[in-house]
């Protein structure tokens, strides 16, 4: 059986935040340490890294199923400053922002809030928590078919 709809979303995102190279004019290379839900603890050779989620799908029945997914993203650093924590901010929103529709999966992805994350004891910056809102619709009881 094929992917849900929501599942196929996923793999666009992990295969976007992936794109985020200097070599394809980024800031950053955040891509090149991206995981799906990870939990462990990171090796200081994997930082700064990307880890996104979906906790949550509020969806409403209106033609269909109509879901809000919630998509976390956070950014994992090792004592980087304040400035070059923006500029990776800025990746993830230019990335993100390359596609809203996710090759026509989604209707649309809007960006929610972020939040910089410090260790009040050392001053140091350990990372962001960002969330954006996925838009997409399938049919009424049927998460691998999209509504047309």
């Amino acid at each position: 059986m094929a992917e849900t709809l929501r599942q196929q979303i996923l793999d666009k995102v992990k295969a976007r935040l992936q794109t985020i190279l200097v070599a394809n004019g980024y800031s950053s290379n955040l891509g090149s340490s991206v995981f799906e839900w990870r939990v462990e603890p990171f090796a200081t050779s994997e930082l700064p890294a990307l880890v996104y989620r979906d906790p949550s799908d509020d969806i409403s029945q209106a033609e269909g199923h109509r879901n809000h997914l919630t998509l976390e993203i956070e950014i994992v650093t090792a004592s980087e400053t304040i400035s070059a924590v923006r500029k990776k901010i800025a990746d993830v929103i230019l990335a993100i922002g390359t596609d809203t529709q996710w090759d026509g999966l989604a209707i649309d992805t809007i960006p929610g809030n972020d939040e910089i994350i410090i260790d009040q004891k050392d001053k140091t910056i350990s990372g962001v928590s960002m969330r954006f809102t996925v838009f997409f619709r399938t049919k009424e009881w049927k998460p691998y078919t999209p509504l047309v």
